[in-house]
């Protein structure tokens, strides 16, 4: 790396904190004197200037709760340097980073934990201990986890490649063939984390990653969960993103039966659907709904017919996204199984499958 390029970096050991707009007009005397107070100031506020990486500013800490931007150079337990900003989430950020003990790539979460609702420090904390007891490769693979100042911070693989939400922004509807093969490596990387006793909770095509080979890579196991939980951790939370979440999910049942793995299988039918389709199941529009109100239009409403697809591969999508957790594939192994199958089946016509009335689950939704 090259002199011009640590002067474009900037001094290490920096964060990029975004003043605070300010719109009111200042005579010349009230320029002056903010002038001189702003050389002097508080003690905290010289400190502040000296290291702002390790006492950041209370207001901009209070306007983002995930903390002060990491700059690039900066680094991170002096073994991570900071590269760049590449993602950012709700509770976390990710970084591109160079592990400088190793001479690797990797990518680098940052949760800042003094701010963080002590939720989201729960999350990054249980991500650690599922991907842990996950080693597969259509898994991201951890690296190393730890804390540094007021951060905890995940070390994951560095992946080349796209999500698989900009894959399908850009191709639009995936070729079957193409399409299941996504969907076998997906259920691979389910049915690890299943035989784990893990359930992924959140699986959408932004945790999906499709690397420049081809490999699928199941990401954040932020709100992964052991099927062994019982209670209610989420104390009324939404736990998941609504449009893939099952119905069951969405309503306030025991935790034993939001944690069962056919709620991951619906998110993975409503996922393979959209890649066939190269739309969603479901047509939400712009309504707000809510969880319940969800729930009961998931519960009532049949997504339309996969007419060019083979019937037996449109049969499978329905049995995997019904309304119904019963009627749904046991295991992401059994899925595997048929859509292999499938794959040398030539298409019939297709006839939407037999609906046998409204489920347990609606009437649930409307005496409550």
């Amino acid at each position: 790396m090259t002199s011009d390029d640590d002067a474009k970096r900037g001094p290490r050991g920096t964060l990029r904190l975004t003043p605070k707009p300010r719109t009111e007009r200042l005579s010349a005397g009230d320029t002056a004197a903010r002038s001189r107070a702003s050389k002097s100031g508080t003690r905290d506020d010289r400190a502040r200037r000296a290291d702002p990486r390790r006492t950041p500013a209370p207001e901009d800490a209070a306007r983002d709760p995930r903390g002060p931007v990491l700059l690039p150079g900066i680094r991170v337990g002096d073994r991570f340097e900071i590269v760049e900003l590449t993602d950012e989430g709700a509770t976390a950020r990710i970084y591109k980073a160079d592990q400088v003990t190793m001479g690797r790539t990797v990518a680098l979460k940052m949760v800042h934990v003094r701010d963080a609702p002590a939720r989201a420090r729960k999350r990054v904390r249980d991500e650690i201990r599922a991907l842990i007891r996950l080693d597969h490769p259509n898994v991201v693979r951890i690296i190393d986890a730890g804390q540094w100042d007021d951060w905890i911070y995940v070390v994951e693989e560095w992946l080349r490649g796209t999500t698989l939400r900009r894959f399908m922004l850009e191709r639009g509807r995936i070729p079957r063939k193409e399409a299941l093969e996504l969907a076998v490596q997906m259920l691979a990387g389910l049915g690890a984390a299943h035989a784990a006793k893990i359930v992924h909770r959140d699986l959408k095509p932004e945790n999906v990653f499709v690397t420049e080979t081809g490999a699928v890579k199941l990401l954040d196991f932020g709100l992964a969960k052991s099927m062994d939980a019982s209670g209610s951790s989420s104390r009324g939370l939404l736990v998941g993103t609504p449009g893939y979440m099952a119905p069951e999910r969405l309503m306030p049942l025991p935790e034993r039966v939001k944690n069962d793995p056919r709620a991951d299988l619906f998110s993975f039918g409503v996922i393979l659907y959209e890649m066939l389709a190269g739309a969603h199941p479901y047509k939400f529009g712009r309504k707000r709904l809510s969880a319940e109100q969800l729930a009961l239009y998931m519960a009532s409403f049949d997504p339309p017919v996969l007419a060019a697809e083979p019937l037996e591969l449109w049969k499978l999508i329905a049995r995997t996204i019904s309304r119904y957790p019963d009627e749904r594939p046991a295991s992401a192994d059994i899925i595997v199984r048929e859509l292999r199958r499938i794959l040398a089946v030539p298409a019939l016509p297709v006839a939407p499958p037999a609906r046998s009335g409204r489920s347990q689950l609606v009437a649930a939704v409307a005496r409550s």
